[in-house]
């Protein structure tokens, strides 16, 4: 192994030590809980560096006999946002919004018949957040 090559990997290995370190320091906070997971507002974001996870959609329900779904409040729809983002290791969301669902949740079979709420936003991973 020639000197370039050698620098090359010392380069190499320290990276991953430090990479492994950042990783550990991670896990050792443990898991987000829902109410850990904050909301923030575009503005808000201008001055963090924050990573996309996932485009959420959150509705109630999958029974082929329910015409449309969605949570009596927006307040229960956010909350499911927050814990979905949780879970998959986010700590904000952004671009939170709720939809009145005009149908709400209905099904003649199951004799349900009430408003709805559907709501979206965007799991992300803001950098060195305190919590």
């Amino acid at each position: 192994m020639n000197a370039k090559q050698h620098s090359a990997l010392v380069a190499a290995l320290a990276a991953l030590a430090v990479a492994g370190c950042a990783a550990t320091q991670k896990m050792a906070s443990g898991p987000i809980k829902a109410e850990e997971v904050r909301i923030y507002k575009p503005e808000e974001l201008k001055e963090v560096s924050y990573d996309q996870v996932k485009r959420l959609r959150i509705q109630s329900g999958s029974a082929a006999a329910i015409a449309a779904t969605g949570y009596p409040t927006a307040a229960q729809g956010i909350a499911v946002l927050q814990a979905e983002a949780a879970r998959l290791g986010a700590n904000g969301l952004t671009d939170v919004s709720c939809i009145k669902n005009e149908l709400g949740r209905s099904s003649p079979l199951l004799g349900i018949n009430e408003p709805a709420v559907i709501c979206h936003g965007n799991a992300i991973r803001v950098r060195n957040a305190q919590r």
